[in-house]
């Protein structure tokens, strides 16, 4: 191989480092957003379920049905 070819071929190879070094941060940094993102979209369903009436509700009848069966079979 000339020369030439040599130092071509040595300025693409660091090109391909540099930019695979780039995107490999890219990618951490990506993943790193998705975790974050995926965290706070559970946390806002979560916030949103527990704030629902009917969930309300749902726990009001049940507390009341423990209330009932301990109230009467107790006595």
């Amino acid at each position: 191989m000339d020369e030439q070819t040599e130092r071509a071929l040595a300025g693409i190879i660091e090109r391909i480092i540099k930019r695979y070094a780039i995107l490999e941060e890219r990618m951490d940094l990506c993943k790193e957003d998705f975790k974050a993102l995926k965290k706070d979209m559970r946390d806002a369903a979560l916030l949103l379920r527990d704030k629902h009436t009917w969930r309300l509700e749902e726990v009001d009848r049940e507390v009341r049905k423990l209330a009932g069966k301990s109230g009467s079979g107790g006595e």
